[in-house]
């Protein structure tokens, strides 16, 4: 870790020097991004790559290269004119590549909020705030992991803006985050970043976990509540057959996708709590789409729509004769991807102890997932979805002998 370290604080000296390089000898490109709230808004965060606006193309080029010769980088890379950017790699051994990326500005009125902080050109932070979030407000779907962290990026430096740059903020930039958080929901969100994050790793669900708190914070202090005791917030639970399997998850209709019902989470407690579903016209629609599918027989009977109370317990589920091996496996292409991780996690007595173990460990490991879904295969194992997209948990039933090869539990 100190030797990471060691060398990110290197990085991001010389990144400083390129910068400063870069600015002394022409003004005419504009830092944006996470490096710009690094070298002129005091932020902490490390930038993977300097990004720079401009009309003009040609002169960033020799300037790399008088750079590379005074401090002896190597060009290793020109890869231009592919949709406007230009990127340009350059390599040194002690201090590794600097990324830097030339793009076109997307609006010509951009360069009107331009300024020099610390001797570097760059935007108005609402400038910045702006392009942060239209990069978090993509849509979420499945992603790469470089995707993700380019989005947890920008919520981090959403949340770094507001709280250290809250009063020079323009109206229209606070009414923006205002629709963008309210529109999403506090759960998506969270949801989003517990995705990909390995609740193994303890200094990742610490980190991820303070990260959840402080977007819980944005929203009470923009006045967004998320907790509501309304009818109109009950959750929905749904039985959903898909092909040789029963799925059932909980979850609240939203407005974006009217008649899809996103999963949320459980907390780790054995309840099942209310969302913030706002009363609107969206989700009488999704009701009544629902409705309408099941009257068209489009998913009957496997498919229905009840309300549950706030104590219902999630880890009520079948408990046959035999008892369960729990496995934590890790998968490549999604859920149902190829798994190339198998950890024996335990054998118990019944489904509801295995699934009670499961949550035992989130508790002690202080990890709370976005949502809980579960799959039940036609030969009694489980499968339980719990937000991760490339991990998840297979309650495996051990037959007695001579009964064994009932079913594969994950399926090929």
């Amino acid at each position: 870790m100190r030797i990471w370290r060691s060398f990110q604080e290197k990085k991001n000296r010389m990144q400083m020097f390129f910068l400063k390089f870069l600015n002394s000898r022409s003004d005419k490109y504009i830092l944006k991004g996470t490096m710009a709230l690094r070298a002129c808004y005091n932020s902490d965060m490390n930038a993977y790559s300097i990004e720079l606006e401009s009309d003009e193309r040609e002169n960033l080029e020799k300037i790399c290269n008088g750079f590379a010769k005074k401090y002896k980088f190597e060009v290793v890379q020109i890869k231009g004119r592919v949709f406007w950017e230009d990127c340009y790699y350059l390599f040194h051994e002690e201090y590794g590549t600097l990324n830097i990326i030339l793009k076109k500005p997307v609006a010509s009125l951009r360069g009107n909020f331009k300024r020099k902080v610390n001797g570097i050109m760059t935007y108005d932070v609402n400038i910045i705030f702006n392009d942060m979030m239209n990069h978090f407000n993509d849509r979420y779907g499945l992603m790469s992991p470089f995707r993700y962290e380019k989005k947890m990026e920008s919520l981090i430096n959403i949340l770094f803006i507001y709280k250290n740059y809250r009063q020079e903020l323009w109206g229209n930039t606070l009414m923006g985050i205002n629709n963008l958080l309210a529109y999403k929901g506090v759960y998506k969100i969270d949801c989003f970043l517990k995705s990909r994050m390995d609740e193994r790793n303890k200094s990742e669900v610490k980190f991820v976990n303070k990260l959840c708190g402080d977007v819980r914070w944005l929203f009470r202090d923009l006045g967004l509540g998320y907790e509501s005791e309304s009818d109109e917030n009950m959750l929905c639970l749904m039985n959903i057959r898909e092909r040789d399997n029963t799925l059932s998850f909980v979850g609240y209709p939203e407005g974006k996708n009217m008649g899809r019902f996103h999963m949320i989470m459980d907390r780790g407690t054995g309840e099942v709590l209310k969302l913030d579903v706002p009363v609107s016209e969206y989700t009488v629609k999704a009701q009544k789409k629902m409705a309408d599918l099941i009257r068209r027989g489009i998913r009957i009977p496997e498919t229905e729509m009840v309300c549950w109370e706030r104590n219902c317990d999630w880890y009520a589920g079948k408990s046959g004769d035999n008892p369960y091996e729990v496995h934590w496996v890790k998968t490549v292409g999604g859920l149902m991807g190829k798994p190339y991780l198998d950890k024996h996690h335990g054998t118990f007595n019944s489904l509801k102890e295995a699934q009670l173990s499961v949550r035992d460990w989130w508790l002690k490991n202080n990890f709370s997932p976005p949502y809980v879904r579960q799959c039940l295969t036609k030969n009694g194992d489980v499968w339980l979805d719990y937000g991760q997209y490339t991990a998840f948990y297979v309650f495996k039933q051990v037959w007695p002998h001579g009964n064994e090869g009932k079913g594969d539990s994950h399926g090929d």
